[in-house]
């Protein structure tokens, strides 16, 4: 369920009359990350998600040789490739900068940097404002910001998903029927 201001957020970001990167913030289970997720299984081709921390860790596993996308050894380069040419890219669980690591920070300024121009959504509990620092606040306070209603749509029975579907799935998602390169990528 993607309540109105969200959608009508999404049909001006694709159609070009409101600019990216697309930030969703609010309470946890208000349908942040649901309705990214039904946006990338609209756009079809290869689309991005990763959380914070997600990202981060393949990072360095890039970074030290460990990261393997199937039979292919994966460089940090090419994790950044990635990222940059994916049709559509969401970023998810921003924090505020007390809470995170100089590598959480430069992973999601660069994160924003390359997608500049490009469909991105980046979803936070924290609004804008007080997230990392005002390099990063205003680059996402120039997008388009949509602020989730304050109730919680898993207690308050109205989520579509069981507790045990998501806890199955190696990435949520709003049924669509793209197939995935990675378990965390479209």
């Amino acid at each position: 369920m993607i309540f109105g201001e969200a959608r009508s957020a999404i049909r001006r970001c694709v159609a070009g009359a409101s600019p990216w990167p697309l930030v969703f913030w609010g309470r946890p289970g208000s349908g942040k990350t649901c309705a990214a997720l039904c946006l990338l299984d609209s756009v079809g081709g290869l689309t991005v998600y990763r959380t914070l921390g997600d990202a981060c860790d393949e990072l360095i596993q890039a970074m030290n040789g460990e990261l393997t996308w199937g039979e292919y050894k994966a460089s940090p380069k090419a994790w950044w490739e990635k990222w940059e040419t994916a049709r559509l890219a969401v970023l998810d669980e921003l924090a505020i900068k007390d809470k995170t690591s100089d590598h959480e920070y430069q992973t999601v300024k660069r994160a924003i940097d390359l997608r500049y121009g490009k469909p991105l959504v980046l979803i936070s509990n924290h609004s804008p404002g007080t997230i990392y620092d005002e390099r990063i606040s205003s680059r996402m306070q120039a997008g388009t910001v949509v602020g989730f209603p304050s109730v919680d749509l898993r207690v308050s029975g109205r989520s579509t998903k069981s507790p045990s579907d998501a806890a199955s799935a190696s990435k949520p998602s709003c049924g669509g029927s793209n197939t995935t390169d990675s378990p965390t990528s479209r």
